[in-house]
C-alpha cells in the first residue's frame, strides 16, 4: 500500500475517498430504512388507533342521540313537539350513523309548507334543527282549507289556528277554482301563474327607486289573462291584458307622485292603466272619489 502510495499518490488518495463516500452513502441509506421502518409502525398504530377510535364512536352509547331541539321555534307556525315527532328519529340512535339528511328530507316531506330544513350536530348528544318556511305571496280564492303560494309558486297551507297567518296576503281569483287539482309542495300548474305572481312581487317590493308598497286585497286574472286588482283602500286598477308587470311599475310611480301632491289612494276610485303605451306615456287614466 505503502509503495502504491509512493508510486501513485494522487491515484490512491481518489481510492480511498471513493471507499469513504461509498461507506457513506451504504450509512445514510441504512439510516433511511431505519427512519422508514419506525415511522411505518407508527403510522400502523395511529391507523389502528383511530379505527378503535372510529368504532368505539359508532358503537358507544356515549354518542347516542338524547336531544332534539328547534333553533327558530318561536317563529314558527309547526310546534315543535309535531317536528321533533315528524323527525322520527330512532331512540338511541348514533349521532355519527344517523343521516341527517334523510331526517331533514323526512320533514320537508310531512310539512309542505317547510322550504328547507338544515340539522346540525351539537356536541355527541344534540341535533340542532333549523327550519325556513314558505312566506305566503297570495291566497287562492275559492280554496278550502285556505291553500297559499309562495314566490315560486308552490303550493302550501296553514294550520287552522297558525299564529302567522297574514291578514295583508291577497287573494288571487281566477288561477285555481274548487275543481283544480292543488298537490301541496309542487307547482301551480296555472296559465298566468307568474304573470300574477311577478305584480304582487312588484307590489310589495321596496328595493326600487320608488319605495312605496301597493296593499293589494284582491288580485284577479280573467280566462283571457286580463289582470284587474283591488287596493285595501278599496281603489280598483286595471291592468289589462299585455306589459302587466311594467304597468304596475308605473302605476306605484303614479301612487307615489299623486301621495306626494296629497292624493292617497283612499281618495282614487280607479286607475286605468289597460291603454296606457310605454313608449309615448299616454293613455294613463285616473279618477277622484267625489
Amino acid at each position: 500500500m505503502d509503495e502504491q502510495f509512493q508510486k501513485d499518490p494522487v491515484g490512491t488518495k481518489e481510492k480511498l475517498a471513493k471507499v469513504k463516500e461509498e461507506f457513506n452513502q451504504k450509512r445514510y441509506k441504512r439510516k433511511v430504512r431505519t427512519y422508514r421502518s419506525w415511522w411505518l409502525v407508527v403510522a400502523v398504530f395511529v391507523v389502528i388507533f383511530v379505527i378503535i377510535s372510529l368504532i368505539g364512536a359508532l358503537t358507544s352509547s356515549r354518542f347516542d342521540i338524547y336531544k332534539i331541539e328547534v333553533a327558530n321555534k318561536n317563529s314558527l307556525s309547526i310546534r315543535e313537539g309535531d317536528i321533533i315527532r315528524k323527525i322520527n328519529c330512532k331512540e338511541h340512535s348514533n349521532i355519527f350513523l344517523t343521516s341527517r339528511r334523510v331526517l331533514s328530507k323526512r320533514l320537508e316531506k310531512a310539512y309542505p309548507r317547510i322550504e328547507k330544513v338544515t340539522i346540525e350536530r351539537k356536541g355527541i348528544n344534540t341535533l340542532i334543527v333549523n327550519i325556513t318556511e314558505r312566506e305566503p305571496i297570495g291566497m287562492l280564492a275559492a280554496i278550502t282549507p285556505e291553500t297559499y303560494i309562495d314566490r315560486d309558486g308552490v303550493i302550501f297551507r296553514h294550520d287552522i289556528n297558525n299564529k302567522r297567518q297574514n291578514a295583508n296576503i291577497p287573494e288571487i281569483i281566477g288561477l285555481a277554482g274548487p275543481e283544480t287539482k292543488l298537490a301541496e309542495g309542487q307547482e301551480l300548474n296555472a296559465k298566468y301563474l307568474d304573470n300574477a305572481v311577478n305584480i304582487i312581487k312588484l307590489a310589495t317590493s321596496t328595493n326600487d327607486s320608488i319605495g312605496i308598497i301597493i296593499n293589494i286585497k284582491t288580485i284577479t286574472v280573467d280566462n283571457k289573462g286580463n289582470v284587474t286588482l283591488e287596493l285595501r283602500e278599496g281603489t280598483i286598477v286595471y291592468l289589462g291584458l299585455k306589459d302587466n308587470v311594467d304597468k304596475m311599475l308605473r302605476v306605484k310611480m303614479a301612487l307615489s307622485v299623486l301621495e306626494g301632491e296629497g292624493v292617497k289612494p283612499d281618495k282614487l276610485e280607479y286607475i286605468d292603466a289597460r291603454s296606457f303605451n310605454l313608449e309615448t306615456g299616454l293613455g294613463f287614466v285616473y279618477k277622484r272619489k267625489k
